[in-house]
């Protein structure tokens, strides 16, 4: 007769397999957790590259633009130069009472360039309107900024008196960029923008937004338009310059 089973057998095994029940089904509950958070996580960073993308900032720049334009007759120059020619300080310092900066303004000497013993300690006092959106600020050196303007023979700031919407953009204003978010970041007060050669290669693009950046066009302040990585050289050239007689490729929707 065989010996009866032991009672201690029985009874340690099924609380082991009970635990790895427990264990296992932790485990799923923790990777669908996991997955769930990772959803969200990627939800929230899609709202937050579209706020970003949203553009208020850019927007009110170009409203101050064509405020400017309205009080002189023409946009701002791109730098505003000395008596001795040489550049003082940029667009962005000219327009800082049409971006409710008025005070600050008045703060600048405006005979001396930007970076002046006096000039050069208003550069921390950057105004927010021309920080890069959202967590992309982080990113930056302190005081740059990437918004910029096309300068050169053909675009829309060439010269020291600034240019007049009638009379100066043969070609139209509607696919004439006035403004980008683009580009090499510089020190805001610097007179330093992208400088365009029709007859050599074009400024260098790259900036916050790795798959394009915004441009507001001449002929409205809220009229803005994002610019896809891959987009033509051409299109790109007849986009930047104002009387070159061309138009944008198919490319440009």
């Amino acid at each position: 007769m065989s010996a009866p089973e032991s009672s201690e057998g029985p009874s340690e095994e099924r609380p082991t397999r009970k635990r790895t029940r427990r264990f296992i089904g932790c485990g799923i509950a923790l990777s669908a957790t996991a997955a769930i958070v990772a959803l969200l996580v990627a939800g929230v960073d899609k709202v937050r590259e579209d706020v970003e993308r949203s553009g208020d900032a850019q927007v009110q720049i170009a409203i101050a633009l064509h405020h400017y334009h309205s009080g002189h007759g023409r946009f701002p120059p791109a730098a505003v130069h000395g008596a001795d020619g040489k550049p003082l300080y940029s667009w962005r310092v000219e327009i800082l009472p049409y971006i409710e900066e008025e005070q600050l303004y008045k703060q600048f000497a405006l005979d001396e360039p930007w970076d002046s013993p006096h000039n050069i300690k208003l550069l921390p006092r950057m105004p927010r309107t021309y920080a890069a959106p959202g967590r992309k600020a982080l990113k930056m050196p302190p005081y740059r900024t990437v918004c910029h303007v096309f300068v050169g023979k053909g675009a829309a700031f060439e010269g020291r008196q600034g240019l007049n919407m009638e009379t100066d953009f043969p070609d139209g204003t509607t696919n004439t960029i006035l403004l980008v978010d683009t580009g090499k970041p510089v020190p805001w007060t610097k007179p330093e923008d992208l400088e365009y050669d029709p007859d050599g290669p074009l400024p260098d693009l790259q900036g916050i937004f790795d798959d394009g950046f915004w441009a507001c066009m001449v002929d409205g302040p809220n009229i803005r338009r994002w610019i896809k990585k891959g987009t033509s050289e051409a299109t790109l050239r007849a986009l930047i310059t104002r009387n070159g007689g061309d138009r944008p490729g198919p490319d440009w929707p």
